[in-house]
């Protein structure tokens, strides 16, 4: 009879420290699925600070709007008669907007807005996703630069800011 006391006092032994090894190798699991959780989001909230980001210099430097001397662009400037042309050419014709500028701004809206001596807003580019309008798990950036508006009638500059919000 102490033999078999013994040898189940073993097997209780042997039992329990599998028992804790299995509810660390549980703990240790929950902690590895909590921190990839978070490592996906960060990366996913970098991707769109980078997409956010290129697309604000693509549009800083598109020739469409860009403030020009003698053929020589001058950096942080749009001209004004250029933003109008632009703004009216993308927003009355679908197929310029959806084959052309989509490649370049995806889902994004992109205004500029004039802040001094006046203030107004002239909307680029608008085009949103589906998914996204649907209650879907979109990420939404803002990038803001500030920028200068050339009034080529009144040879005068005005002071503006970028604004560019995407949406993945």
């Amino acid at each position: 009879m102490i033999t078999r006391t013994k040898g189940q006092m073993k097997m209780m032994e042997t039992l329990l420290i599998l028992v804790i090894f299995l509810f660390l190798l549980g703990i240790v699991f929950i902690l590895y699925v909590k921190l990839s959780r978070v490592s996906a989001e960060q990366s996913r909230s970098e991707d769109a600070d980078l997409q956010s980001i290129e697309i604000a210099q693509t549009v800083a430097f598109l020739a469409e709007l860009q403030c020009s001397a003698k053929n020589v662009a001058e950096d942080n400037c749009f001209d004004l008669l250029k933003i109008n042309a632009l703004s009216d050419l993308i927003l009355r014709d679908p197929l310029i907007r959806n084959r052309y500028y989509y490649d370049l701004f995806e889902y994004s809206n992109i205004t500029i807005q004039e802040i001094y001596p006046t203030e107004r807003s002239f909307t680029l580019y608008d085009r949103h996703s589906e998914a996204c309008e649907d209650g879907g798990g979109c990420s939404s950036k803002l990038t803001l630069i500030p920028t200068t508006i050339y009034d080529p009638y009144s040879k005068r500059y005005s002071f503006a800011v970028l604004s560019i919000r995407t949406t993945r």
